[in-house]
């Protein structure tokens, strides 16, 4: 603690004990603000990663097995051999859409099913 802020303490007649406590209390307020301000951007970064890898894996997958099963359709050019990243982007998207109603559509198949 300061000089000043001692002095400033006396005056308004806090004693010392209350002082500290009052720096103590202070102290562990802003350690917790800065560990939320430090888990934050580990979450963001760790989503952009995992989001990157699908996107590297969509565009393996499609390049390991689309010419392997149209062979002819990517020699004439019918069929991509390989794709972009915009592409995997859009293809991502796709098939998150299609889950999601997969898994929305089944979710109500059962609920309607089991609870009559």
């Amino acid at each position: 603690m300061d000089k000043t802020e001692d002095e400033m303490a006396k005056k308004m007649g806090i004693s010392e004990e209350e002082h500290q406590e009052w720096h103590r209390k202070h102290k562990m307020a802003s350690m917790k603000k800065g560990w939320c301000f430090a888990i934050v951007p580990g979450v963001i970064i760790f989503v952009i990663a995992v989001f990157l890898v699908a996107l590297l894996l969509i565009k393996l997958v499609w390049a390991w097995t689309i010419p392997d099963l149209f062979p002819g359709a990517v020699a004439q050019g019918l069929v991509a051999g390989s794709i972009s990243w915009y592409t995997a982007l859009k293809l991502a998207i796709f098939l998150a859409v299609m889950a999601g109603i997969a898994g929305a559509r089944r979710e109500h198949h059962y609920s309607r099913r089991y609870w009559k």
